[in-house]
Parts: structure tokens; C-alpha cells; sequence
């Protein structure tokens, strides 16, 4: 399995060759780009995600739970391994189970919010990993923190083949160069681009067969 190391080791390569220092930011950037432009073409897919503490997971502060940005949409959710309810707003908890705004204890009910849910009951002591939802996401991006690695989401033969859509999109360092050394490096980011079309034409149709990442939480 690559690592956002791997992928990066082999842009700083490139780029020691040519005399440029590394930029994680600028690596960072144009590596989400080449995974948006993956998850526009093959579009979302099940998955499910819980509160595990990882930079991709849900986090729960008392009784509300947010979901990462790569959670499009919830289909279930689960407490402790046993389904829990759907309420259509809170007020229908209001009028069915009164005293759920000051209540702990296990949740059996949700309610949806714009980026998350509210719990019926407010959880105490150790909760880790016991909410896990089931629905559709989108491939996550790298972070700064460097907690998450989007490359589990694709097909192992094509995860370092983002390092091609980053060379072949690196700007050129025009200063003190010959227009023969301009013109080798733009034949080498076209050389990059020419692979990266055909990782990313591979790597759709492998996404597209199996259309589900590894799934987290029970």
C-alpha cells in the first residue's frame, strides 16, 4: 500500500534533477487535484465511517455527531453494532420522547443535520468506534496533517501514479536555463501526462468494477 511519502519522494526526485526544492504544499495541491478529478468520473460510492478518532472519521461531541466532507449521504446508522431509528426532525422527538434533550445513556434515535446527527441520548464513557454509519462518500483528499491517505481508495497498481499528474502539472523554472534544458522539461511533463491518462483511464475502470473502499467500524 503507497503513502502520501512514496507519491511524494518520487516528485522531489523529479524535481531535484531539474535543481527545485520540494513544496509539500504545492505537491499537496496538484495531488488532490489528479484525486478530484478520479472521484468526479466515478462518482460516489458505499462506504461507511465511524467514530474512530482518525482524520477521516465522524467526531462526536456529546449528543451531535459531524461527518467528514467525503460522507455524501447517510443510508443507516448503527450504535454499538445494533441499528438505531430515524426521526424526521426534533421536534417529533420533543413530542415522543420528552426528555431526550437532557438524557444519557445508549442513542436509538437520530436526526439528521445539514453536516451530521443529533443523538436521542447523550453517550457517556468510552464511545469510540461505536457509532458507524453506512452511506455514500467521495474519495477523500491529503491533508496537512498527513493523517489520512486517500490512496487506500484506489486500486494498488495505480496509487503512485498520481506522482505523473503532479510532474506533468509542475511549474518550470524558467531562470538560467537554456532553451534546450526548457524544452527537455516539457518533454518530460509530457511524457508524465501521457502516463497519467493512461493510469487514470486504468484506475476508473478498476474503481468502477469494485466501486467500494475498505469499510471501517462494524
Amino acid at each position: 500500500m503507497a503513502t502520501w511519502a512514496d507519491v511524494a519522494a518520487i516528485v522531489e526526485a523529479f524535481q531535484a534533477a531539474e535543481g527545485v526544492a520540494r513544496s509539500d504544499a504545492l505537491y499537496r495541491a496538484l495531488a488532490n487535484r489528479a484525486l478530484g478529478r478520479l472521484s468526479t468520473r466515478v462518482g460516489h460510492f458505499e462506504s461507511s465511517w465511524s467514530n474512530d478518532g482518525t482524520a477521516t472519521g465522524i467526531s462526536l461531541s456529546g449528543r451531535l455527531a459531524t461527518f467528514p466532507a467525503n460522507l455524501i449521504d447517510l443510508v443507516t446508522a448503527y450504535w454499538s453494532g445494533v441499528q438505531m431509528d430515524e426521526a424526521g426532525s426534533t421536534g417529533w422527538l420533543d413530542l415522543y420522547d420528552e426528555l431526550w434533550r437532557s438524557s444519557t445513556g445508549t442513542p436509538t434515535i437520530f436526526v439528521r443535520e445539514a453536516r451530521g446527527m443529533i443523538l436521542n441520548r447523550e453517550p457517556t464513557g468510552s464511545t469510540s468506534g461505536l457509532l458507524v454509519v453506512h452511506g455514500f462518500g467521495s474519495i477523500p483528499q491529503f491533508s496537512e496533517s498527513g493523517t489520512t491517505n486517500p490512496l487506500t481508495y484506489l486500486p494498488e497498481p495505480h496509487q503512485l501514479g498520481l506522482a505523473d499528474y503532479m510532474i506533468a502539472n509542475l511549474p518550470i523554472e524558467l531562470r538560467n536555463k537554456t532553451k534546450e534544458q526548457i524544452a527537455v522539461m516539457q518533454e518530460a511533463r509530457a511524457q508524465a501526462a501521457a502516463r497519467w491518462l493512461a493510469v487514470e483511464e486504468a484506475c476508473v475502470a478498476d474503481m468502477m468494477k469494485r466501486k467500494a473502499p475498505p469499510i471501517v467500524g462494524g
